[in-house]
C-alpha cells in the first residue's frame, strides 16, 4: 500500500544542537518508510530534501485558505480607509514568538511613526504590554480582541494597508498572509516565516525582514510607506502572486501523486 506523506516543517525552525543531531537520525528515519510527499511550500520542500527526499517523490500541494469565502467577504467591503493615515496590522496571539512587542518598537522608531495607525487582531498575554507601550511612546493603536472568521475581514483585515508577521520561530507557513492578500493587500513579513519564500515578492506583494532585527522591520515599514505615498498600487501583483495557492491546485497535486503510484 503506497504512503503518503503532508506536512510543513520547515529548516527554518530553530532548534538546540543536540535536537538537531536526534531530529537527523529520528526524521530520517521515518521518511524512510514513506513514498511520497506533499510539500506545501518552497521552504517546506528544502526540507523534505535536506532529508534524502528525491525530487521524483515530491509533489506540490500548496497551503491554502476557503479563498472563495474570503474574496466575498473583501468583496461586501464598505468602510473607506483616511488615505492620509497608513494602516498597519497584525494577526494572531498576542504571545512571545509571535513578536507583537517587536512590531511597536519598529513603528516607534519609523520616521512615519506620526501617520501611522496599529490595528492588533487578536488577544493574549502580551495585551496589557502591549497597551502599555502605546501609551508610554504615543502611538497610536487599537485592539480588536479576537474575531472569528465571520467578522475578521470587515472588522480587521478590510481596515489595514499592510499586514505585519513578525514572527521569529516555529511559524511554518501564516496561513494569516493568505488570508490578508486575498484581498489585495501586500505583507511584511520575517525570515521565520515559512510562506515569505513563496508569498513575498520584495516590494512587489511585501517584503521580508530580519526577525532579530527591529531596525530591519522599520526599514522596511518605512519602504512600504514610501512607496504607497508615491501612489504605487501593490493589490495587482498581490492577487496574482495568491492565485495559486488554492484548494483547486492543492488537490491537483494530491491527484498527480495518485496516479503516479498507480
Amino acid at each position: 500500500i503506497p504512503s503518503f506523506c503532508r506536512g510543513d516543517s520547515t529548516l527554518l525552525m530553530t532548534n538546540s544542537p543536540i535536537k538537531k543531531w536526534a531530529k537527523e537520525i529520528y526524521i530520517r528515519s521515518v521518511l524512510r518508510k514513506i513514498n511520497y510527499f506533499f510539500y506545501v511550500g518552497i521552504e517546506n520542500k528544502k526540507y523534505y530534501q535536506h532529508y534524502g527526499i528525491k525530487e521524483n517523490r515530491l509533489f506540490p500541494a500548496f497551503h491554502c485558505i476557503n479563498t472563495p469565502f474570503f474574496q466575498e467577504q473583501f468583496l461586501n467591503k464598505n468602510v473607506a480607509n483616511d488615505s492620509s493615515v497608513i494602516h498597519i496590522g497584525f494577526a494572531g496571539k498576542f504571545i512571545e514568538k509571535k513578536q507583537p512587542l517587536k512590531l511597536l518598537e519598529a513603528v516607534n522608531q519609523s520616521k512615519y511613526k506620526s501617520i501611522i495607525q496599529l490595528l492588533f487582531i487578536g488577544d493574549g498575554p502580551l495585551r496589557d504590554d502591549i497597551e502599555s507601550f502605546s501609551i508610554e511612546h504615543q502611538l497610536n493603536t487599537l485592539i480588536t480582541g479576537f474575531l472569528n472568521q465571520s467578522e475578521i475581514v470587515q472588522k480587521g483585515y478590510q481596515l489595514i494597508d499592510v499586514l505585519v508577521l513578525p514572527s521569529n520561530q516555529n511559524e511554518t507557513w501564516g496561513l494569516v498572509v493568505n488570508e490578508v492578500m486575498t484581498g489585495g493587500a501586500p505583507c511584511i513579513v520575517s525570515n521565520r516565516v515559512g510562506c515569505h519564500s513563496d508569498l513575498i515578492e520584495e516590494g512587489k506583494t511585501g517584503y521580508v525582514f530580519d526577525s532579530n532585527s527591529t531596525e530591519s522591520l522599520t526599514q522596511k515599514i518605512d519602504a512600504f510607506i514610501e512607496k504607497k505615498l508615491s501612489g504605487y498600487d501593490f493589490k495587482p501583483d498581490v492577487l496574482v502572486k495568491i492565485e495559486d495557492y488554492s484548494l483547486e491546485n492543492t488537490v491537483k497535486g494530491y491527484l498527480e501523486a495518485l496516479q503516479q503510484s498507480n
